[in-house]
């Protein structure tokens, strides 16, 4: 490959290759119009993040380091292309597995890698005939060198040999972000394969960079772990997110041997909320563009650019619209509101028209089950207020008792609705000579398009809570996040009561093939 006209000639001296083997960004600098782009490099402080975070893998000081940061920002080259040429510019012998959710992608980075450790420039200024590519290992997925070294693609799925240093770069793509399928595919391989695929468990480093997707996606997954180090790039500043990382350092100590302690890394160096995090390409006006209902919309730009699986406040129901009752309507006095929540007086529990149960059941009773949801649901003119919440992974025998407790404390209850699926259909036969108005209910279409039927009277606030409940935070982090959230639970008994309340039976059979 010959050699670009604005890198330096090929007789540079030693210095230059020290400064490129010393410094992952200085490498970068110089090696990236050789790296199977026509891109011209536009250089961004992130930039200096990402190459100072992947030198603290290669160096050891961070093990396993996940970065989320939107698409555009130079990624893939830098971790895909860049790092494995970088590495061997040191240590010629590493050993490296590469994966993406494609395939193709792989082995397209495992190309211009090559393509970037054959030019002329890294030859001369790397190789120095200590070592060199095998000419009889070249394939577009599997390459080595003299030494033992090599770089190996792979697709979500897919094995190879064992590597001291293995690079995901986005496990899932944005249109298997909605599949849970896809996504517990990406999780399985990321937790039950790749990680028995360190050379050594105690030395081998890997690193994962991707954008937030879903709050059940890979970078959730590993970061539950609690033994990933998190580069948490937003596009736009948000202060109360700051990203702070941290790194191992080897500290002497007199007359005994040096031990590792942990410090402090990096943190975001923004301050203002909304600062930008790459103005130069993405300035304020092409982000804005993105966030449009016919770009990337909301949940889009929360996701790729905010690194968030749902924009902040909320998406389909926002913490803002939410409205909060008191029998008295004084202030809380149990706990503060959420935040990004209503902050104006609570209201007088009014005279309620109508008082109803609705219950969103489950399949099982593990940690592991989806929750029960049990709401308690009032109505007051065109106001709505939730009186009552039970909410866990309850079986078939506590379900029942619990239901017959909600009945019991709240004698208004005209109505019970029960899902009939899952445990629902068990709870309706077990309960329907005991409870006076128990409805089984067969809904119709998906759960999100039945939440949409209702999206309109939380944003027109006439939904209200109960002032300082407890459960408050998890209640609205659960609506705020649909439909990619965790749970759903409450959102589909919270759209079935409404449902009803608006259509009472008669008109709620068209729409929901009601039986009872």
């Amino acid at each position: 490959m010959a050699l670009p006209a604005d890198l330096p000639p090929l007789d540079v001296d030693e210095g230059h290759a020290e400064e490129c083997r010393r410094s992952f960004a200085a490498f970068v600098r110089r090696a990236w119009p050789l790296a199977g782009t026509t891109e011209p490099l536009i250089w961004g402080w992130h930039l200096d993040a990402l190459c100072s975070h992947i030198q603290a893998v290669e160096e050891g000081q961070i093990r396993k380091l996940l970065i989320n940061i939107a698409p555009g920002m130079g990624k893939s080259k830098l971790v895909s292309v860049l790092y494995p040429a970088w590495s061997w510019t040191r240590t010629p012998t590493r050993q490296f597995l590469c994966a993406s959710y494609a395939y193709d992608l792989a082995e397209r980075d495992s190309v211009y890698c090559r393509q970037l450790v054959e030019s002329e420039w890294y030859t001369r200024l790397f190789m120095h005939g200590d070592w060199r590519l095998k000419p009889d290992q070249n394939t577009k997925s599997f390459w080595s060198n003299t030494v033992e070294g090599h770089r190996i693609s792979t697709g979500v799925g897919g094995t190879g040999k064992r590597a001291d240093r293995i690079v995901i770069d986005d496990p899932l793509s944005a249109v298997d972000a909605h599949s849970k399928a896809a996504r517990e595919t990406a999780i399985g391989w990321i937790g039950q394969t790749l990680v028995t695929r360190f050379n050594d468990q105690a030395t081998s480093g890997m690193v994962m960079i991707m954008q937030r997707l879903h709050e059940e996606d890979p970078s959730a997954f590993v970061l539950a772990g609690g033994d990933w180090e998190h580069l948490c790039l937003p596009s736009e500043f948000e202060s109360d997110r700051r990203c702070v990382t941290y790194r191992s350092v080897k500290v002497p100590a007199n007359g005994t041997p040096a031990h590792v302690e942990r410090e402090e890394f990096w943190r975001d160096p923004r301050t203002v909320p909304g600062e930008l995090l790459f103005p130069e390409k993405f300035p304020q006006s092409v982000l804005d563009d993105a966030k449009r209902p016919n770009a990337l919309g909301a949940y889009g730009f929360a996701g790729q650019h905010q690194q968030r699986p749902s924009p902040a406040g909320g998406g389909m129901f926002r913490a803002e619209d939410w409205r909060f009752w008191k029998p008295d309507g004084t202030a809380a006095s149990v706990s503060p509101r959420p935040a990004g929540c209503y902050d104006g007086p609570a209201r007088p529990l009014p005279e309620l028209d109508s008082v109803i149960i609705s219950v969103d059941a489950n399949f099982k009773a593990k940690a592991t089950a989806d929750p029960v949801a049990m709401l308690v649901i009032g109505s007051s003119g065109a106001d709505r207020f939730i009186l009552d919440r039970r909410w866990g992974p309850f079986g078939f025998a506590r379900s029942v008792s619990i239901l017959r407790d909600l009945v019991a404390a709240w004698p208004a209850v005209s109505k019970v609705l029960v899902e009939d699926a899952a445990n629902g259909s068990a709870i309706i036969e077990s309960l329907q000579r005991e409870i006076v108005g128990i409805v089984a209910v067969k809904p119709e279409g998906g759960k999100e398009s039945r939440a949409w039927a209702v999206q309109a009277q939380v944003e027109a606030g006439q939904c209200y809570l109960p002032d300082g409940a407890p459960w408050l935070g998890e209640f609205i982090e659960e609506f705020s996040a649909f439909p990619k959230g965790r749970h759903d639970d409450q959102v589909d008994a919270w759209s079935q009561g409404l449902l009803e309340l608006r259509h009472p039976l008669g008109v709620l059979d068209a729409w929901a093939r009601v039986t009872g």
